[in-house]
């Protein structure tokens, strides 16, 4: 049975569609792991939010609007996904997972790396959003219970960063190495070219102790399914 479809064409439905964000990552996200099994027996929820993306004009959005939209549709094309494969152990089980598999974006038929590199690290050159998009992997930062706003965008971020810089797991200090994720690496450019910059990066955007002699590594990404 299909969702409530609401197009995307007034103030109203935009804020529905929030709404309905926020009742969907509630209900399937737990401690940053998404239950895929609930959603794939019944996918009417996200399919009527995925159906409600491809009626949005995001050339009209203003940019904090566009930047909230564009990363709740990025994380929920990346569950939509996973569900149309599920069961798999990793989104690399899927053929060319990232860049293959289009979706509905507005007016645009987009893979999931056209919507981070083009539409989004291309206009807004926010290292910050490496923190917010979560590619289904355990080695991605956690993703968020309820949904990225217009009017918070920004604090949301500044949340999503600080939270995965202060996170063991994520950044691992031990034995005089700083250990921090390939995400750095990928993108060093997004974090200022080199492993000191990087650190810099790390240092500005959390309270943890890290010492000035700390030498810094990246460790092998984790693309385990980030299944509860």
């Amino acid at each position: 049975m299909m969702g409530l479809y609401i197009p995307l064409s007034s103030a109203q439905s935009k804020a529905d569609h929030l709404e309905a964000v926020d009742k969907f990552l509630s209900t399937y996200v737990s401690q940053g792991r998404i239950d895929y099994a609930s959603i794939k027996n019944d996918p009417s929820q996200l399919q009527s939010l995925t159906d409600q993306i491809a009626q949005l004009d995001f050339a009209a959005l203003g940019d904090d609007e566009r930047l909230a939209f564009l990363i709740n549709s990025y994380n929920l094309f990346v569950i939509a996904g996973v569900v149309e494969r599920y069961p798999v152990e990793s989104p690399l089980d899927i053929n060319n997972f990232f860049d293959r598999k289009v979706y509905q974006l507005g007016n645009d038929k987009v893979s999931l790396n056209q919507i981070e590199k083009q539409h989004i690290l291309a206009r807004y050159g926010d290292a910050r959003v490496h923190f917010a998009l979560v590619c289904g992997a355990l080695g991605c930062p956690v993703i968020r219970d309820d949904a990225y706003r217009p009017d918070r965008v920004d604090a949301q971020l500044d949340e999503q960063t600080s939270q995965a810089l202060s996170d063991d797991d994520f950044i691992r200090l031990q034995d005089g190495v700083l250990y921090i994720s390939q995400i750095f690496e990928w993108y060093i450019k997004d974090f200022g070219g080199n492993k000191s910059s990087a650190l810099d990066y790390i240092r500005s955007h959390t309270q943890r102790s890290i010492p000035a002699d700390v030498k810094v590594k990246f460790y092998e990404y984790d693309w385990t399914l980030n299944d509860l």
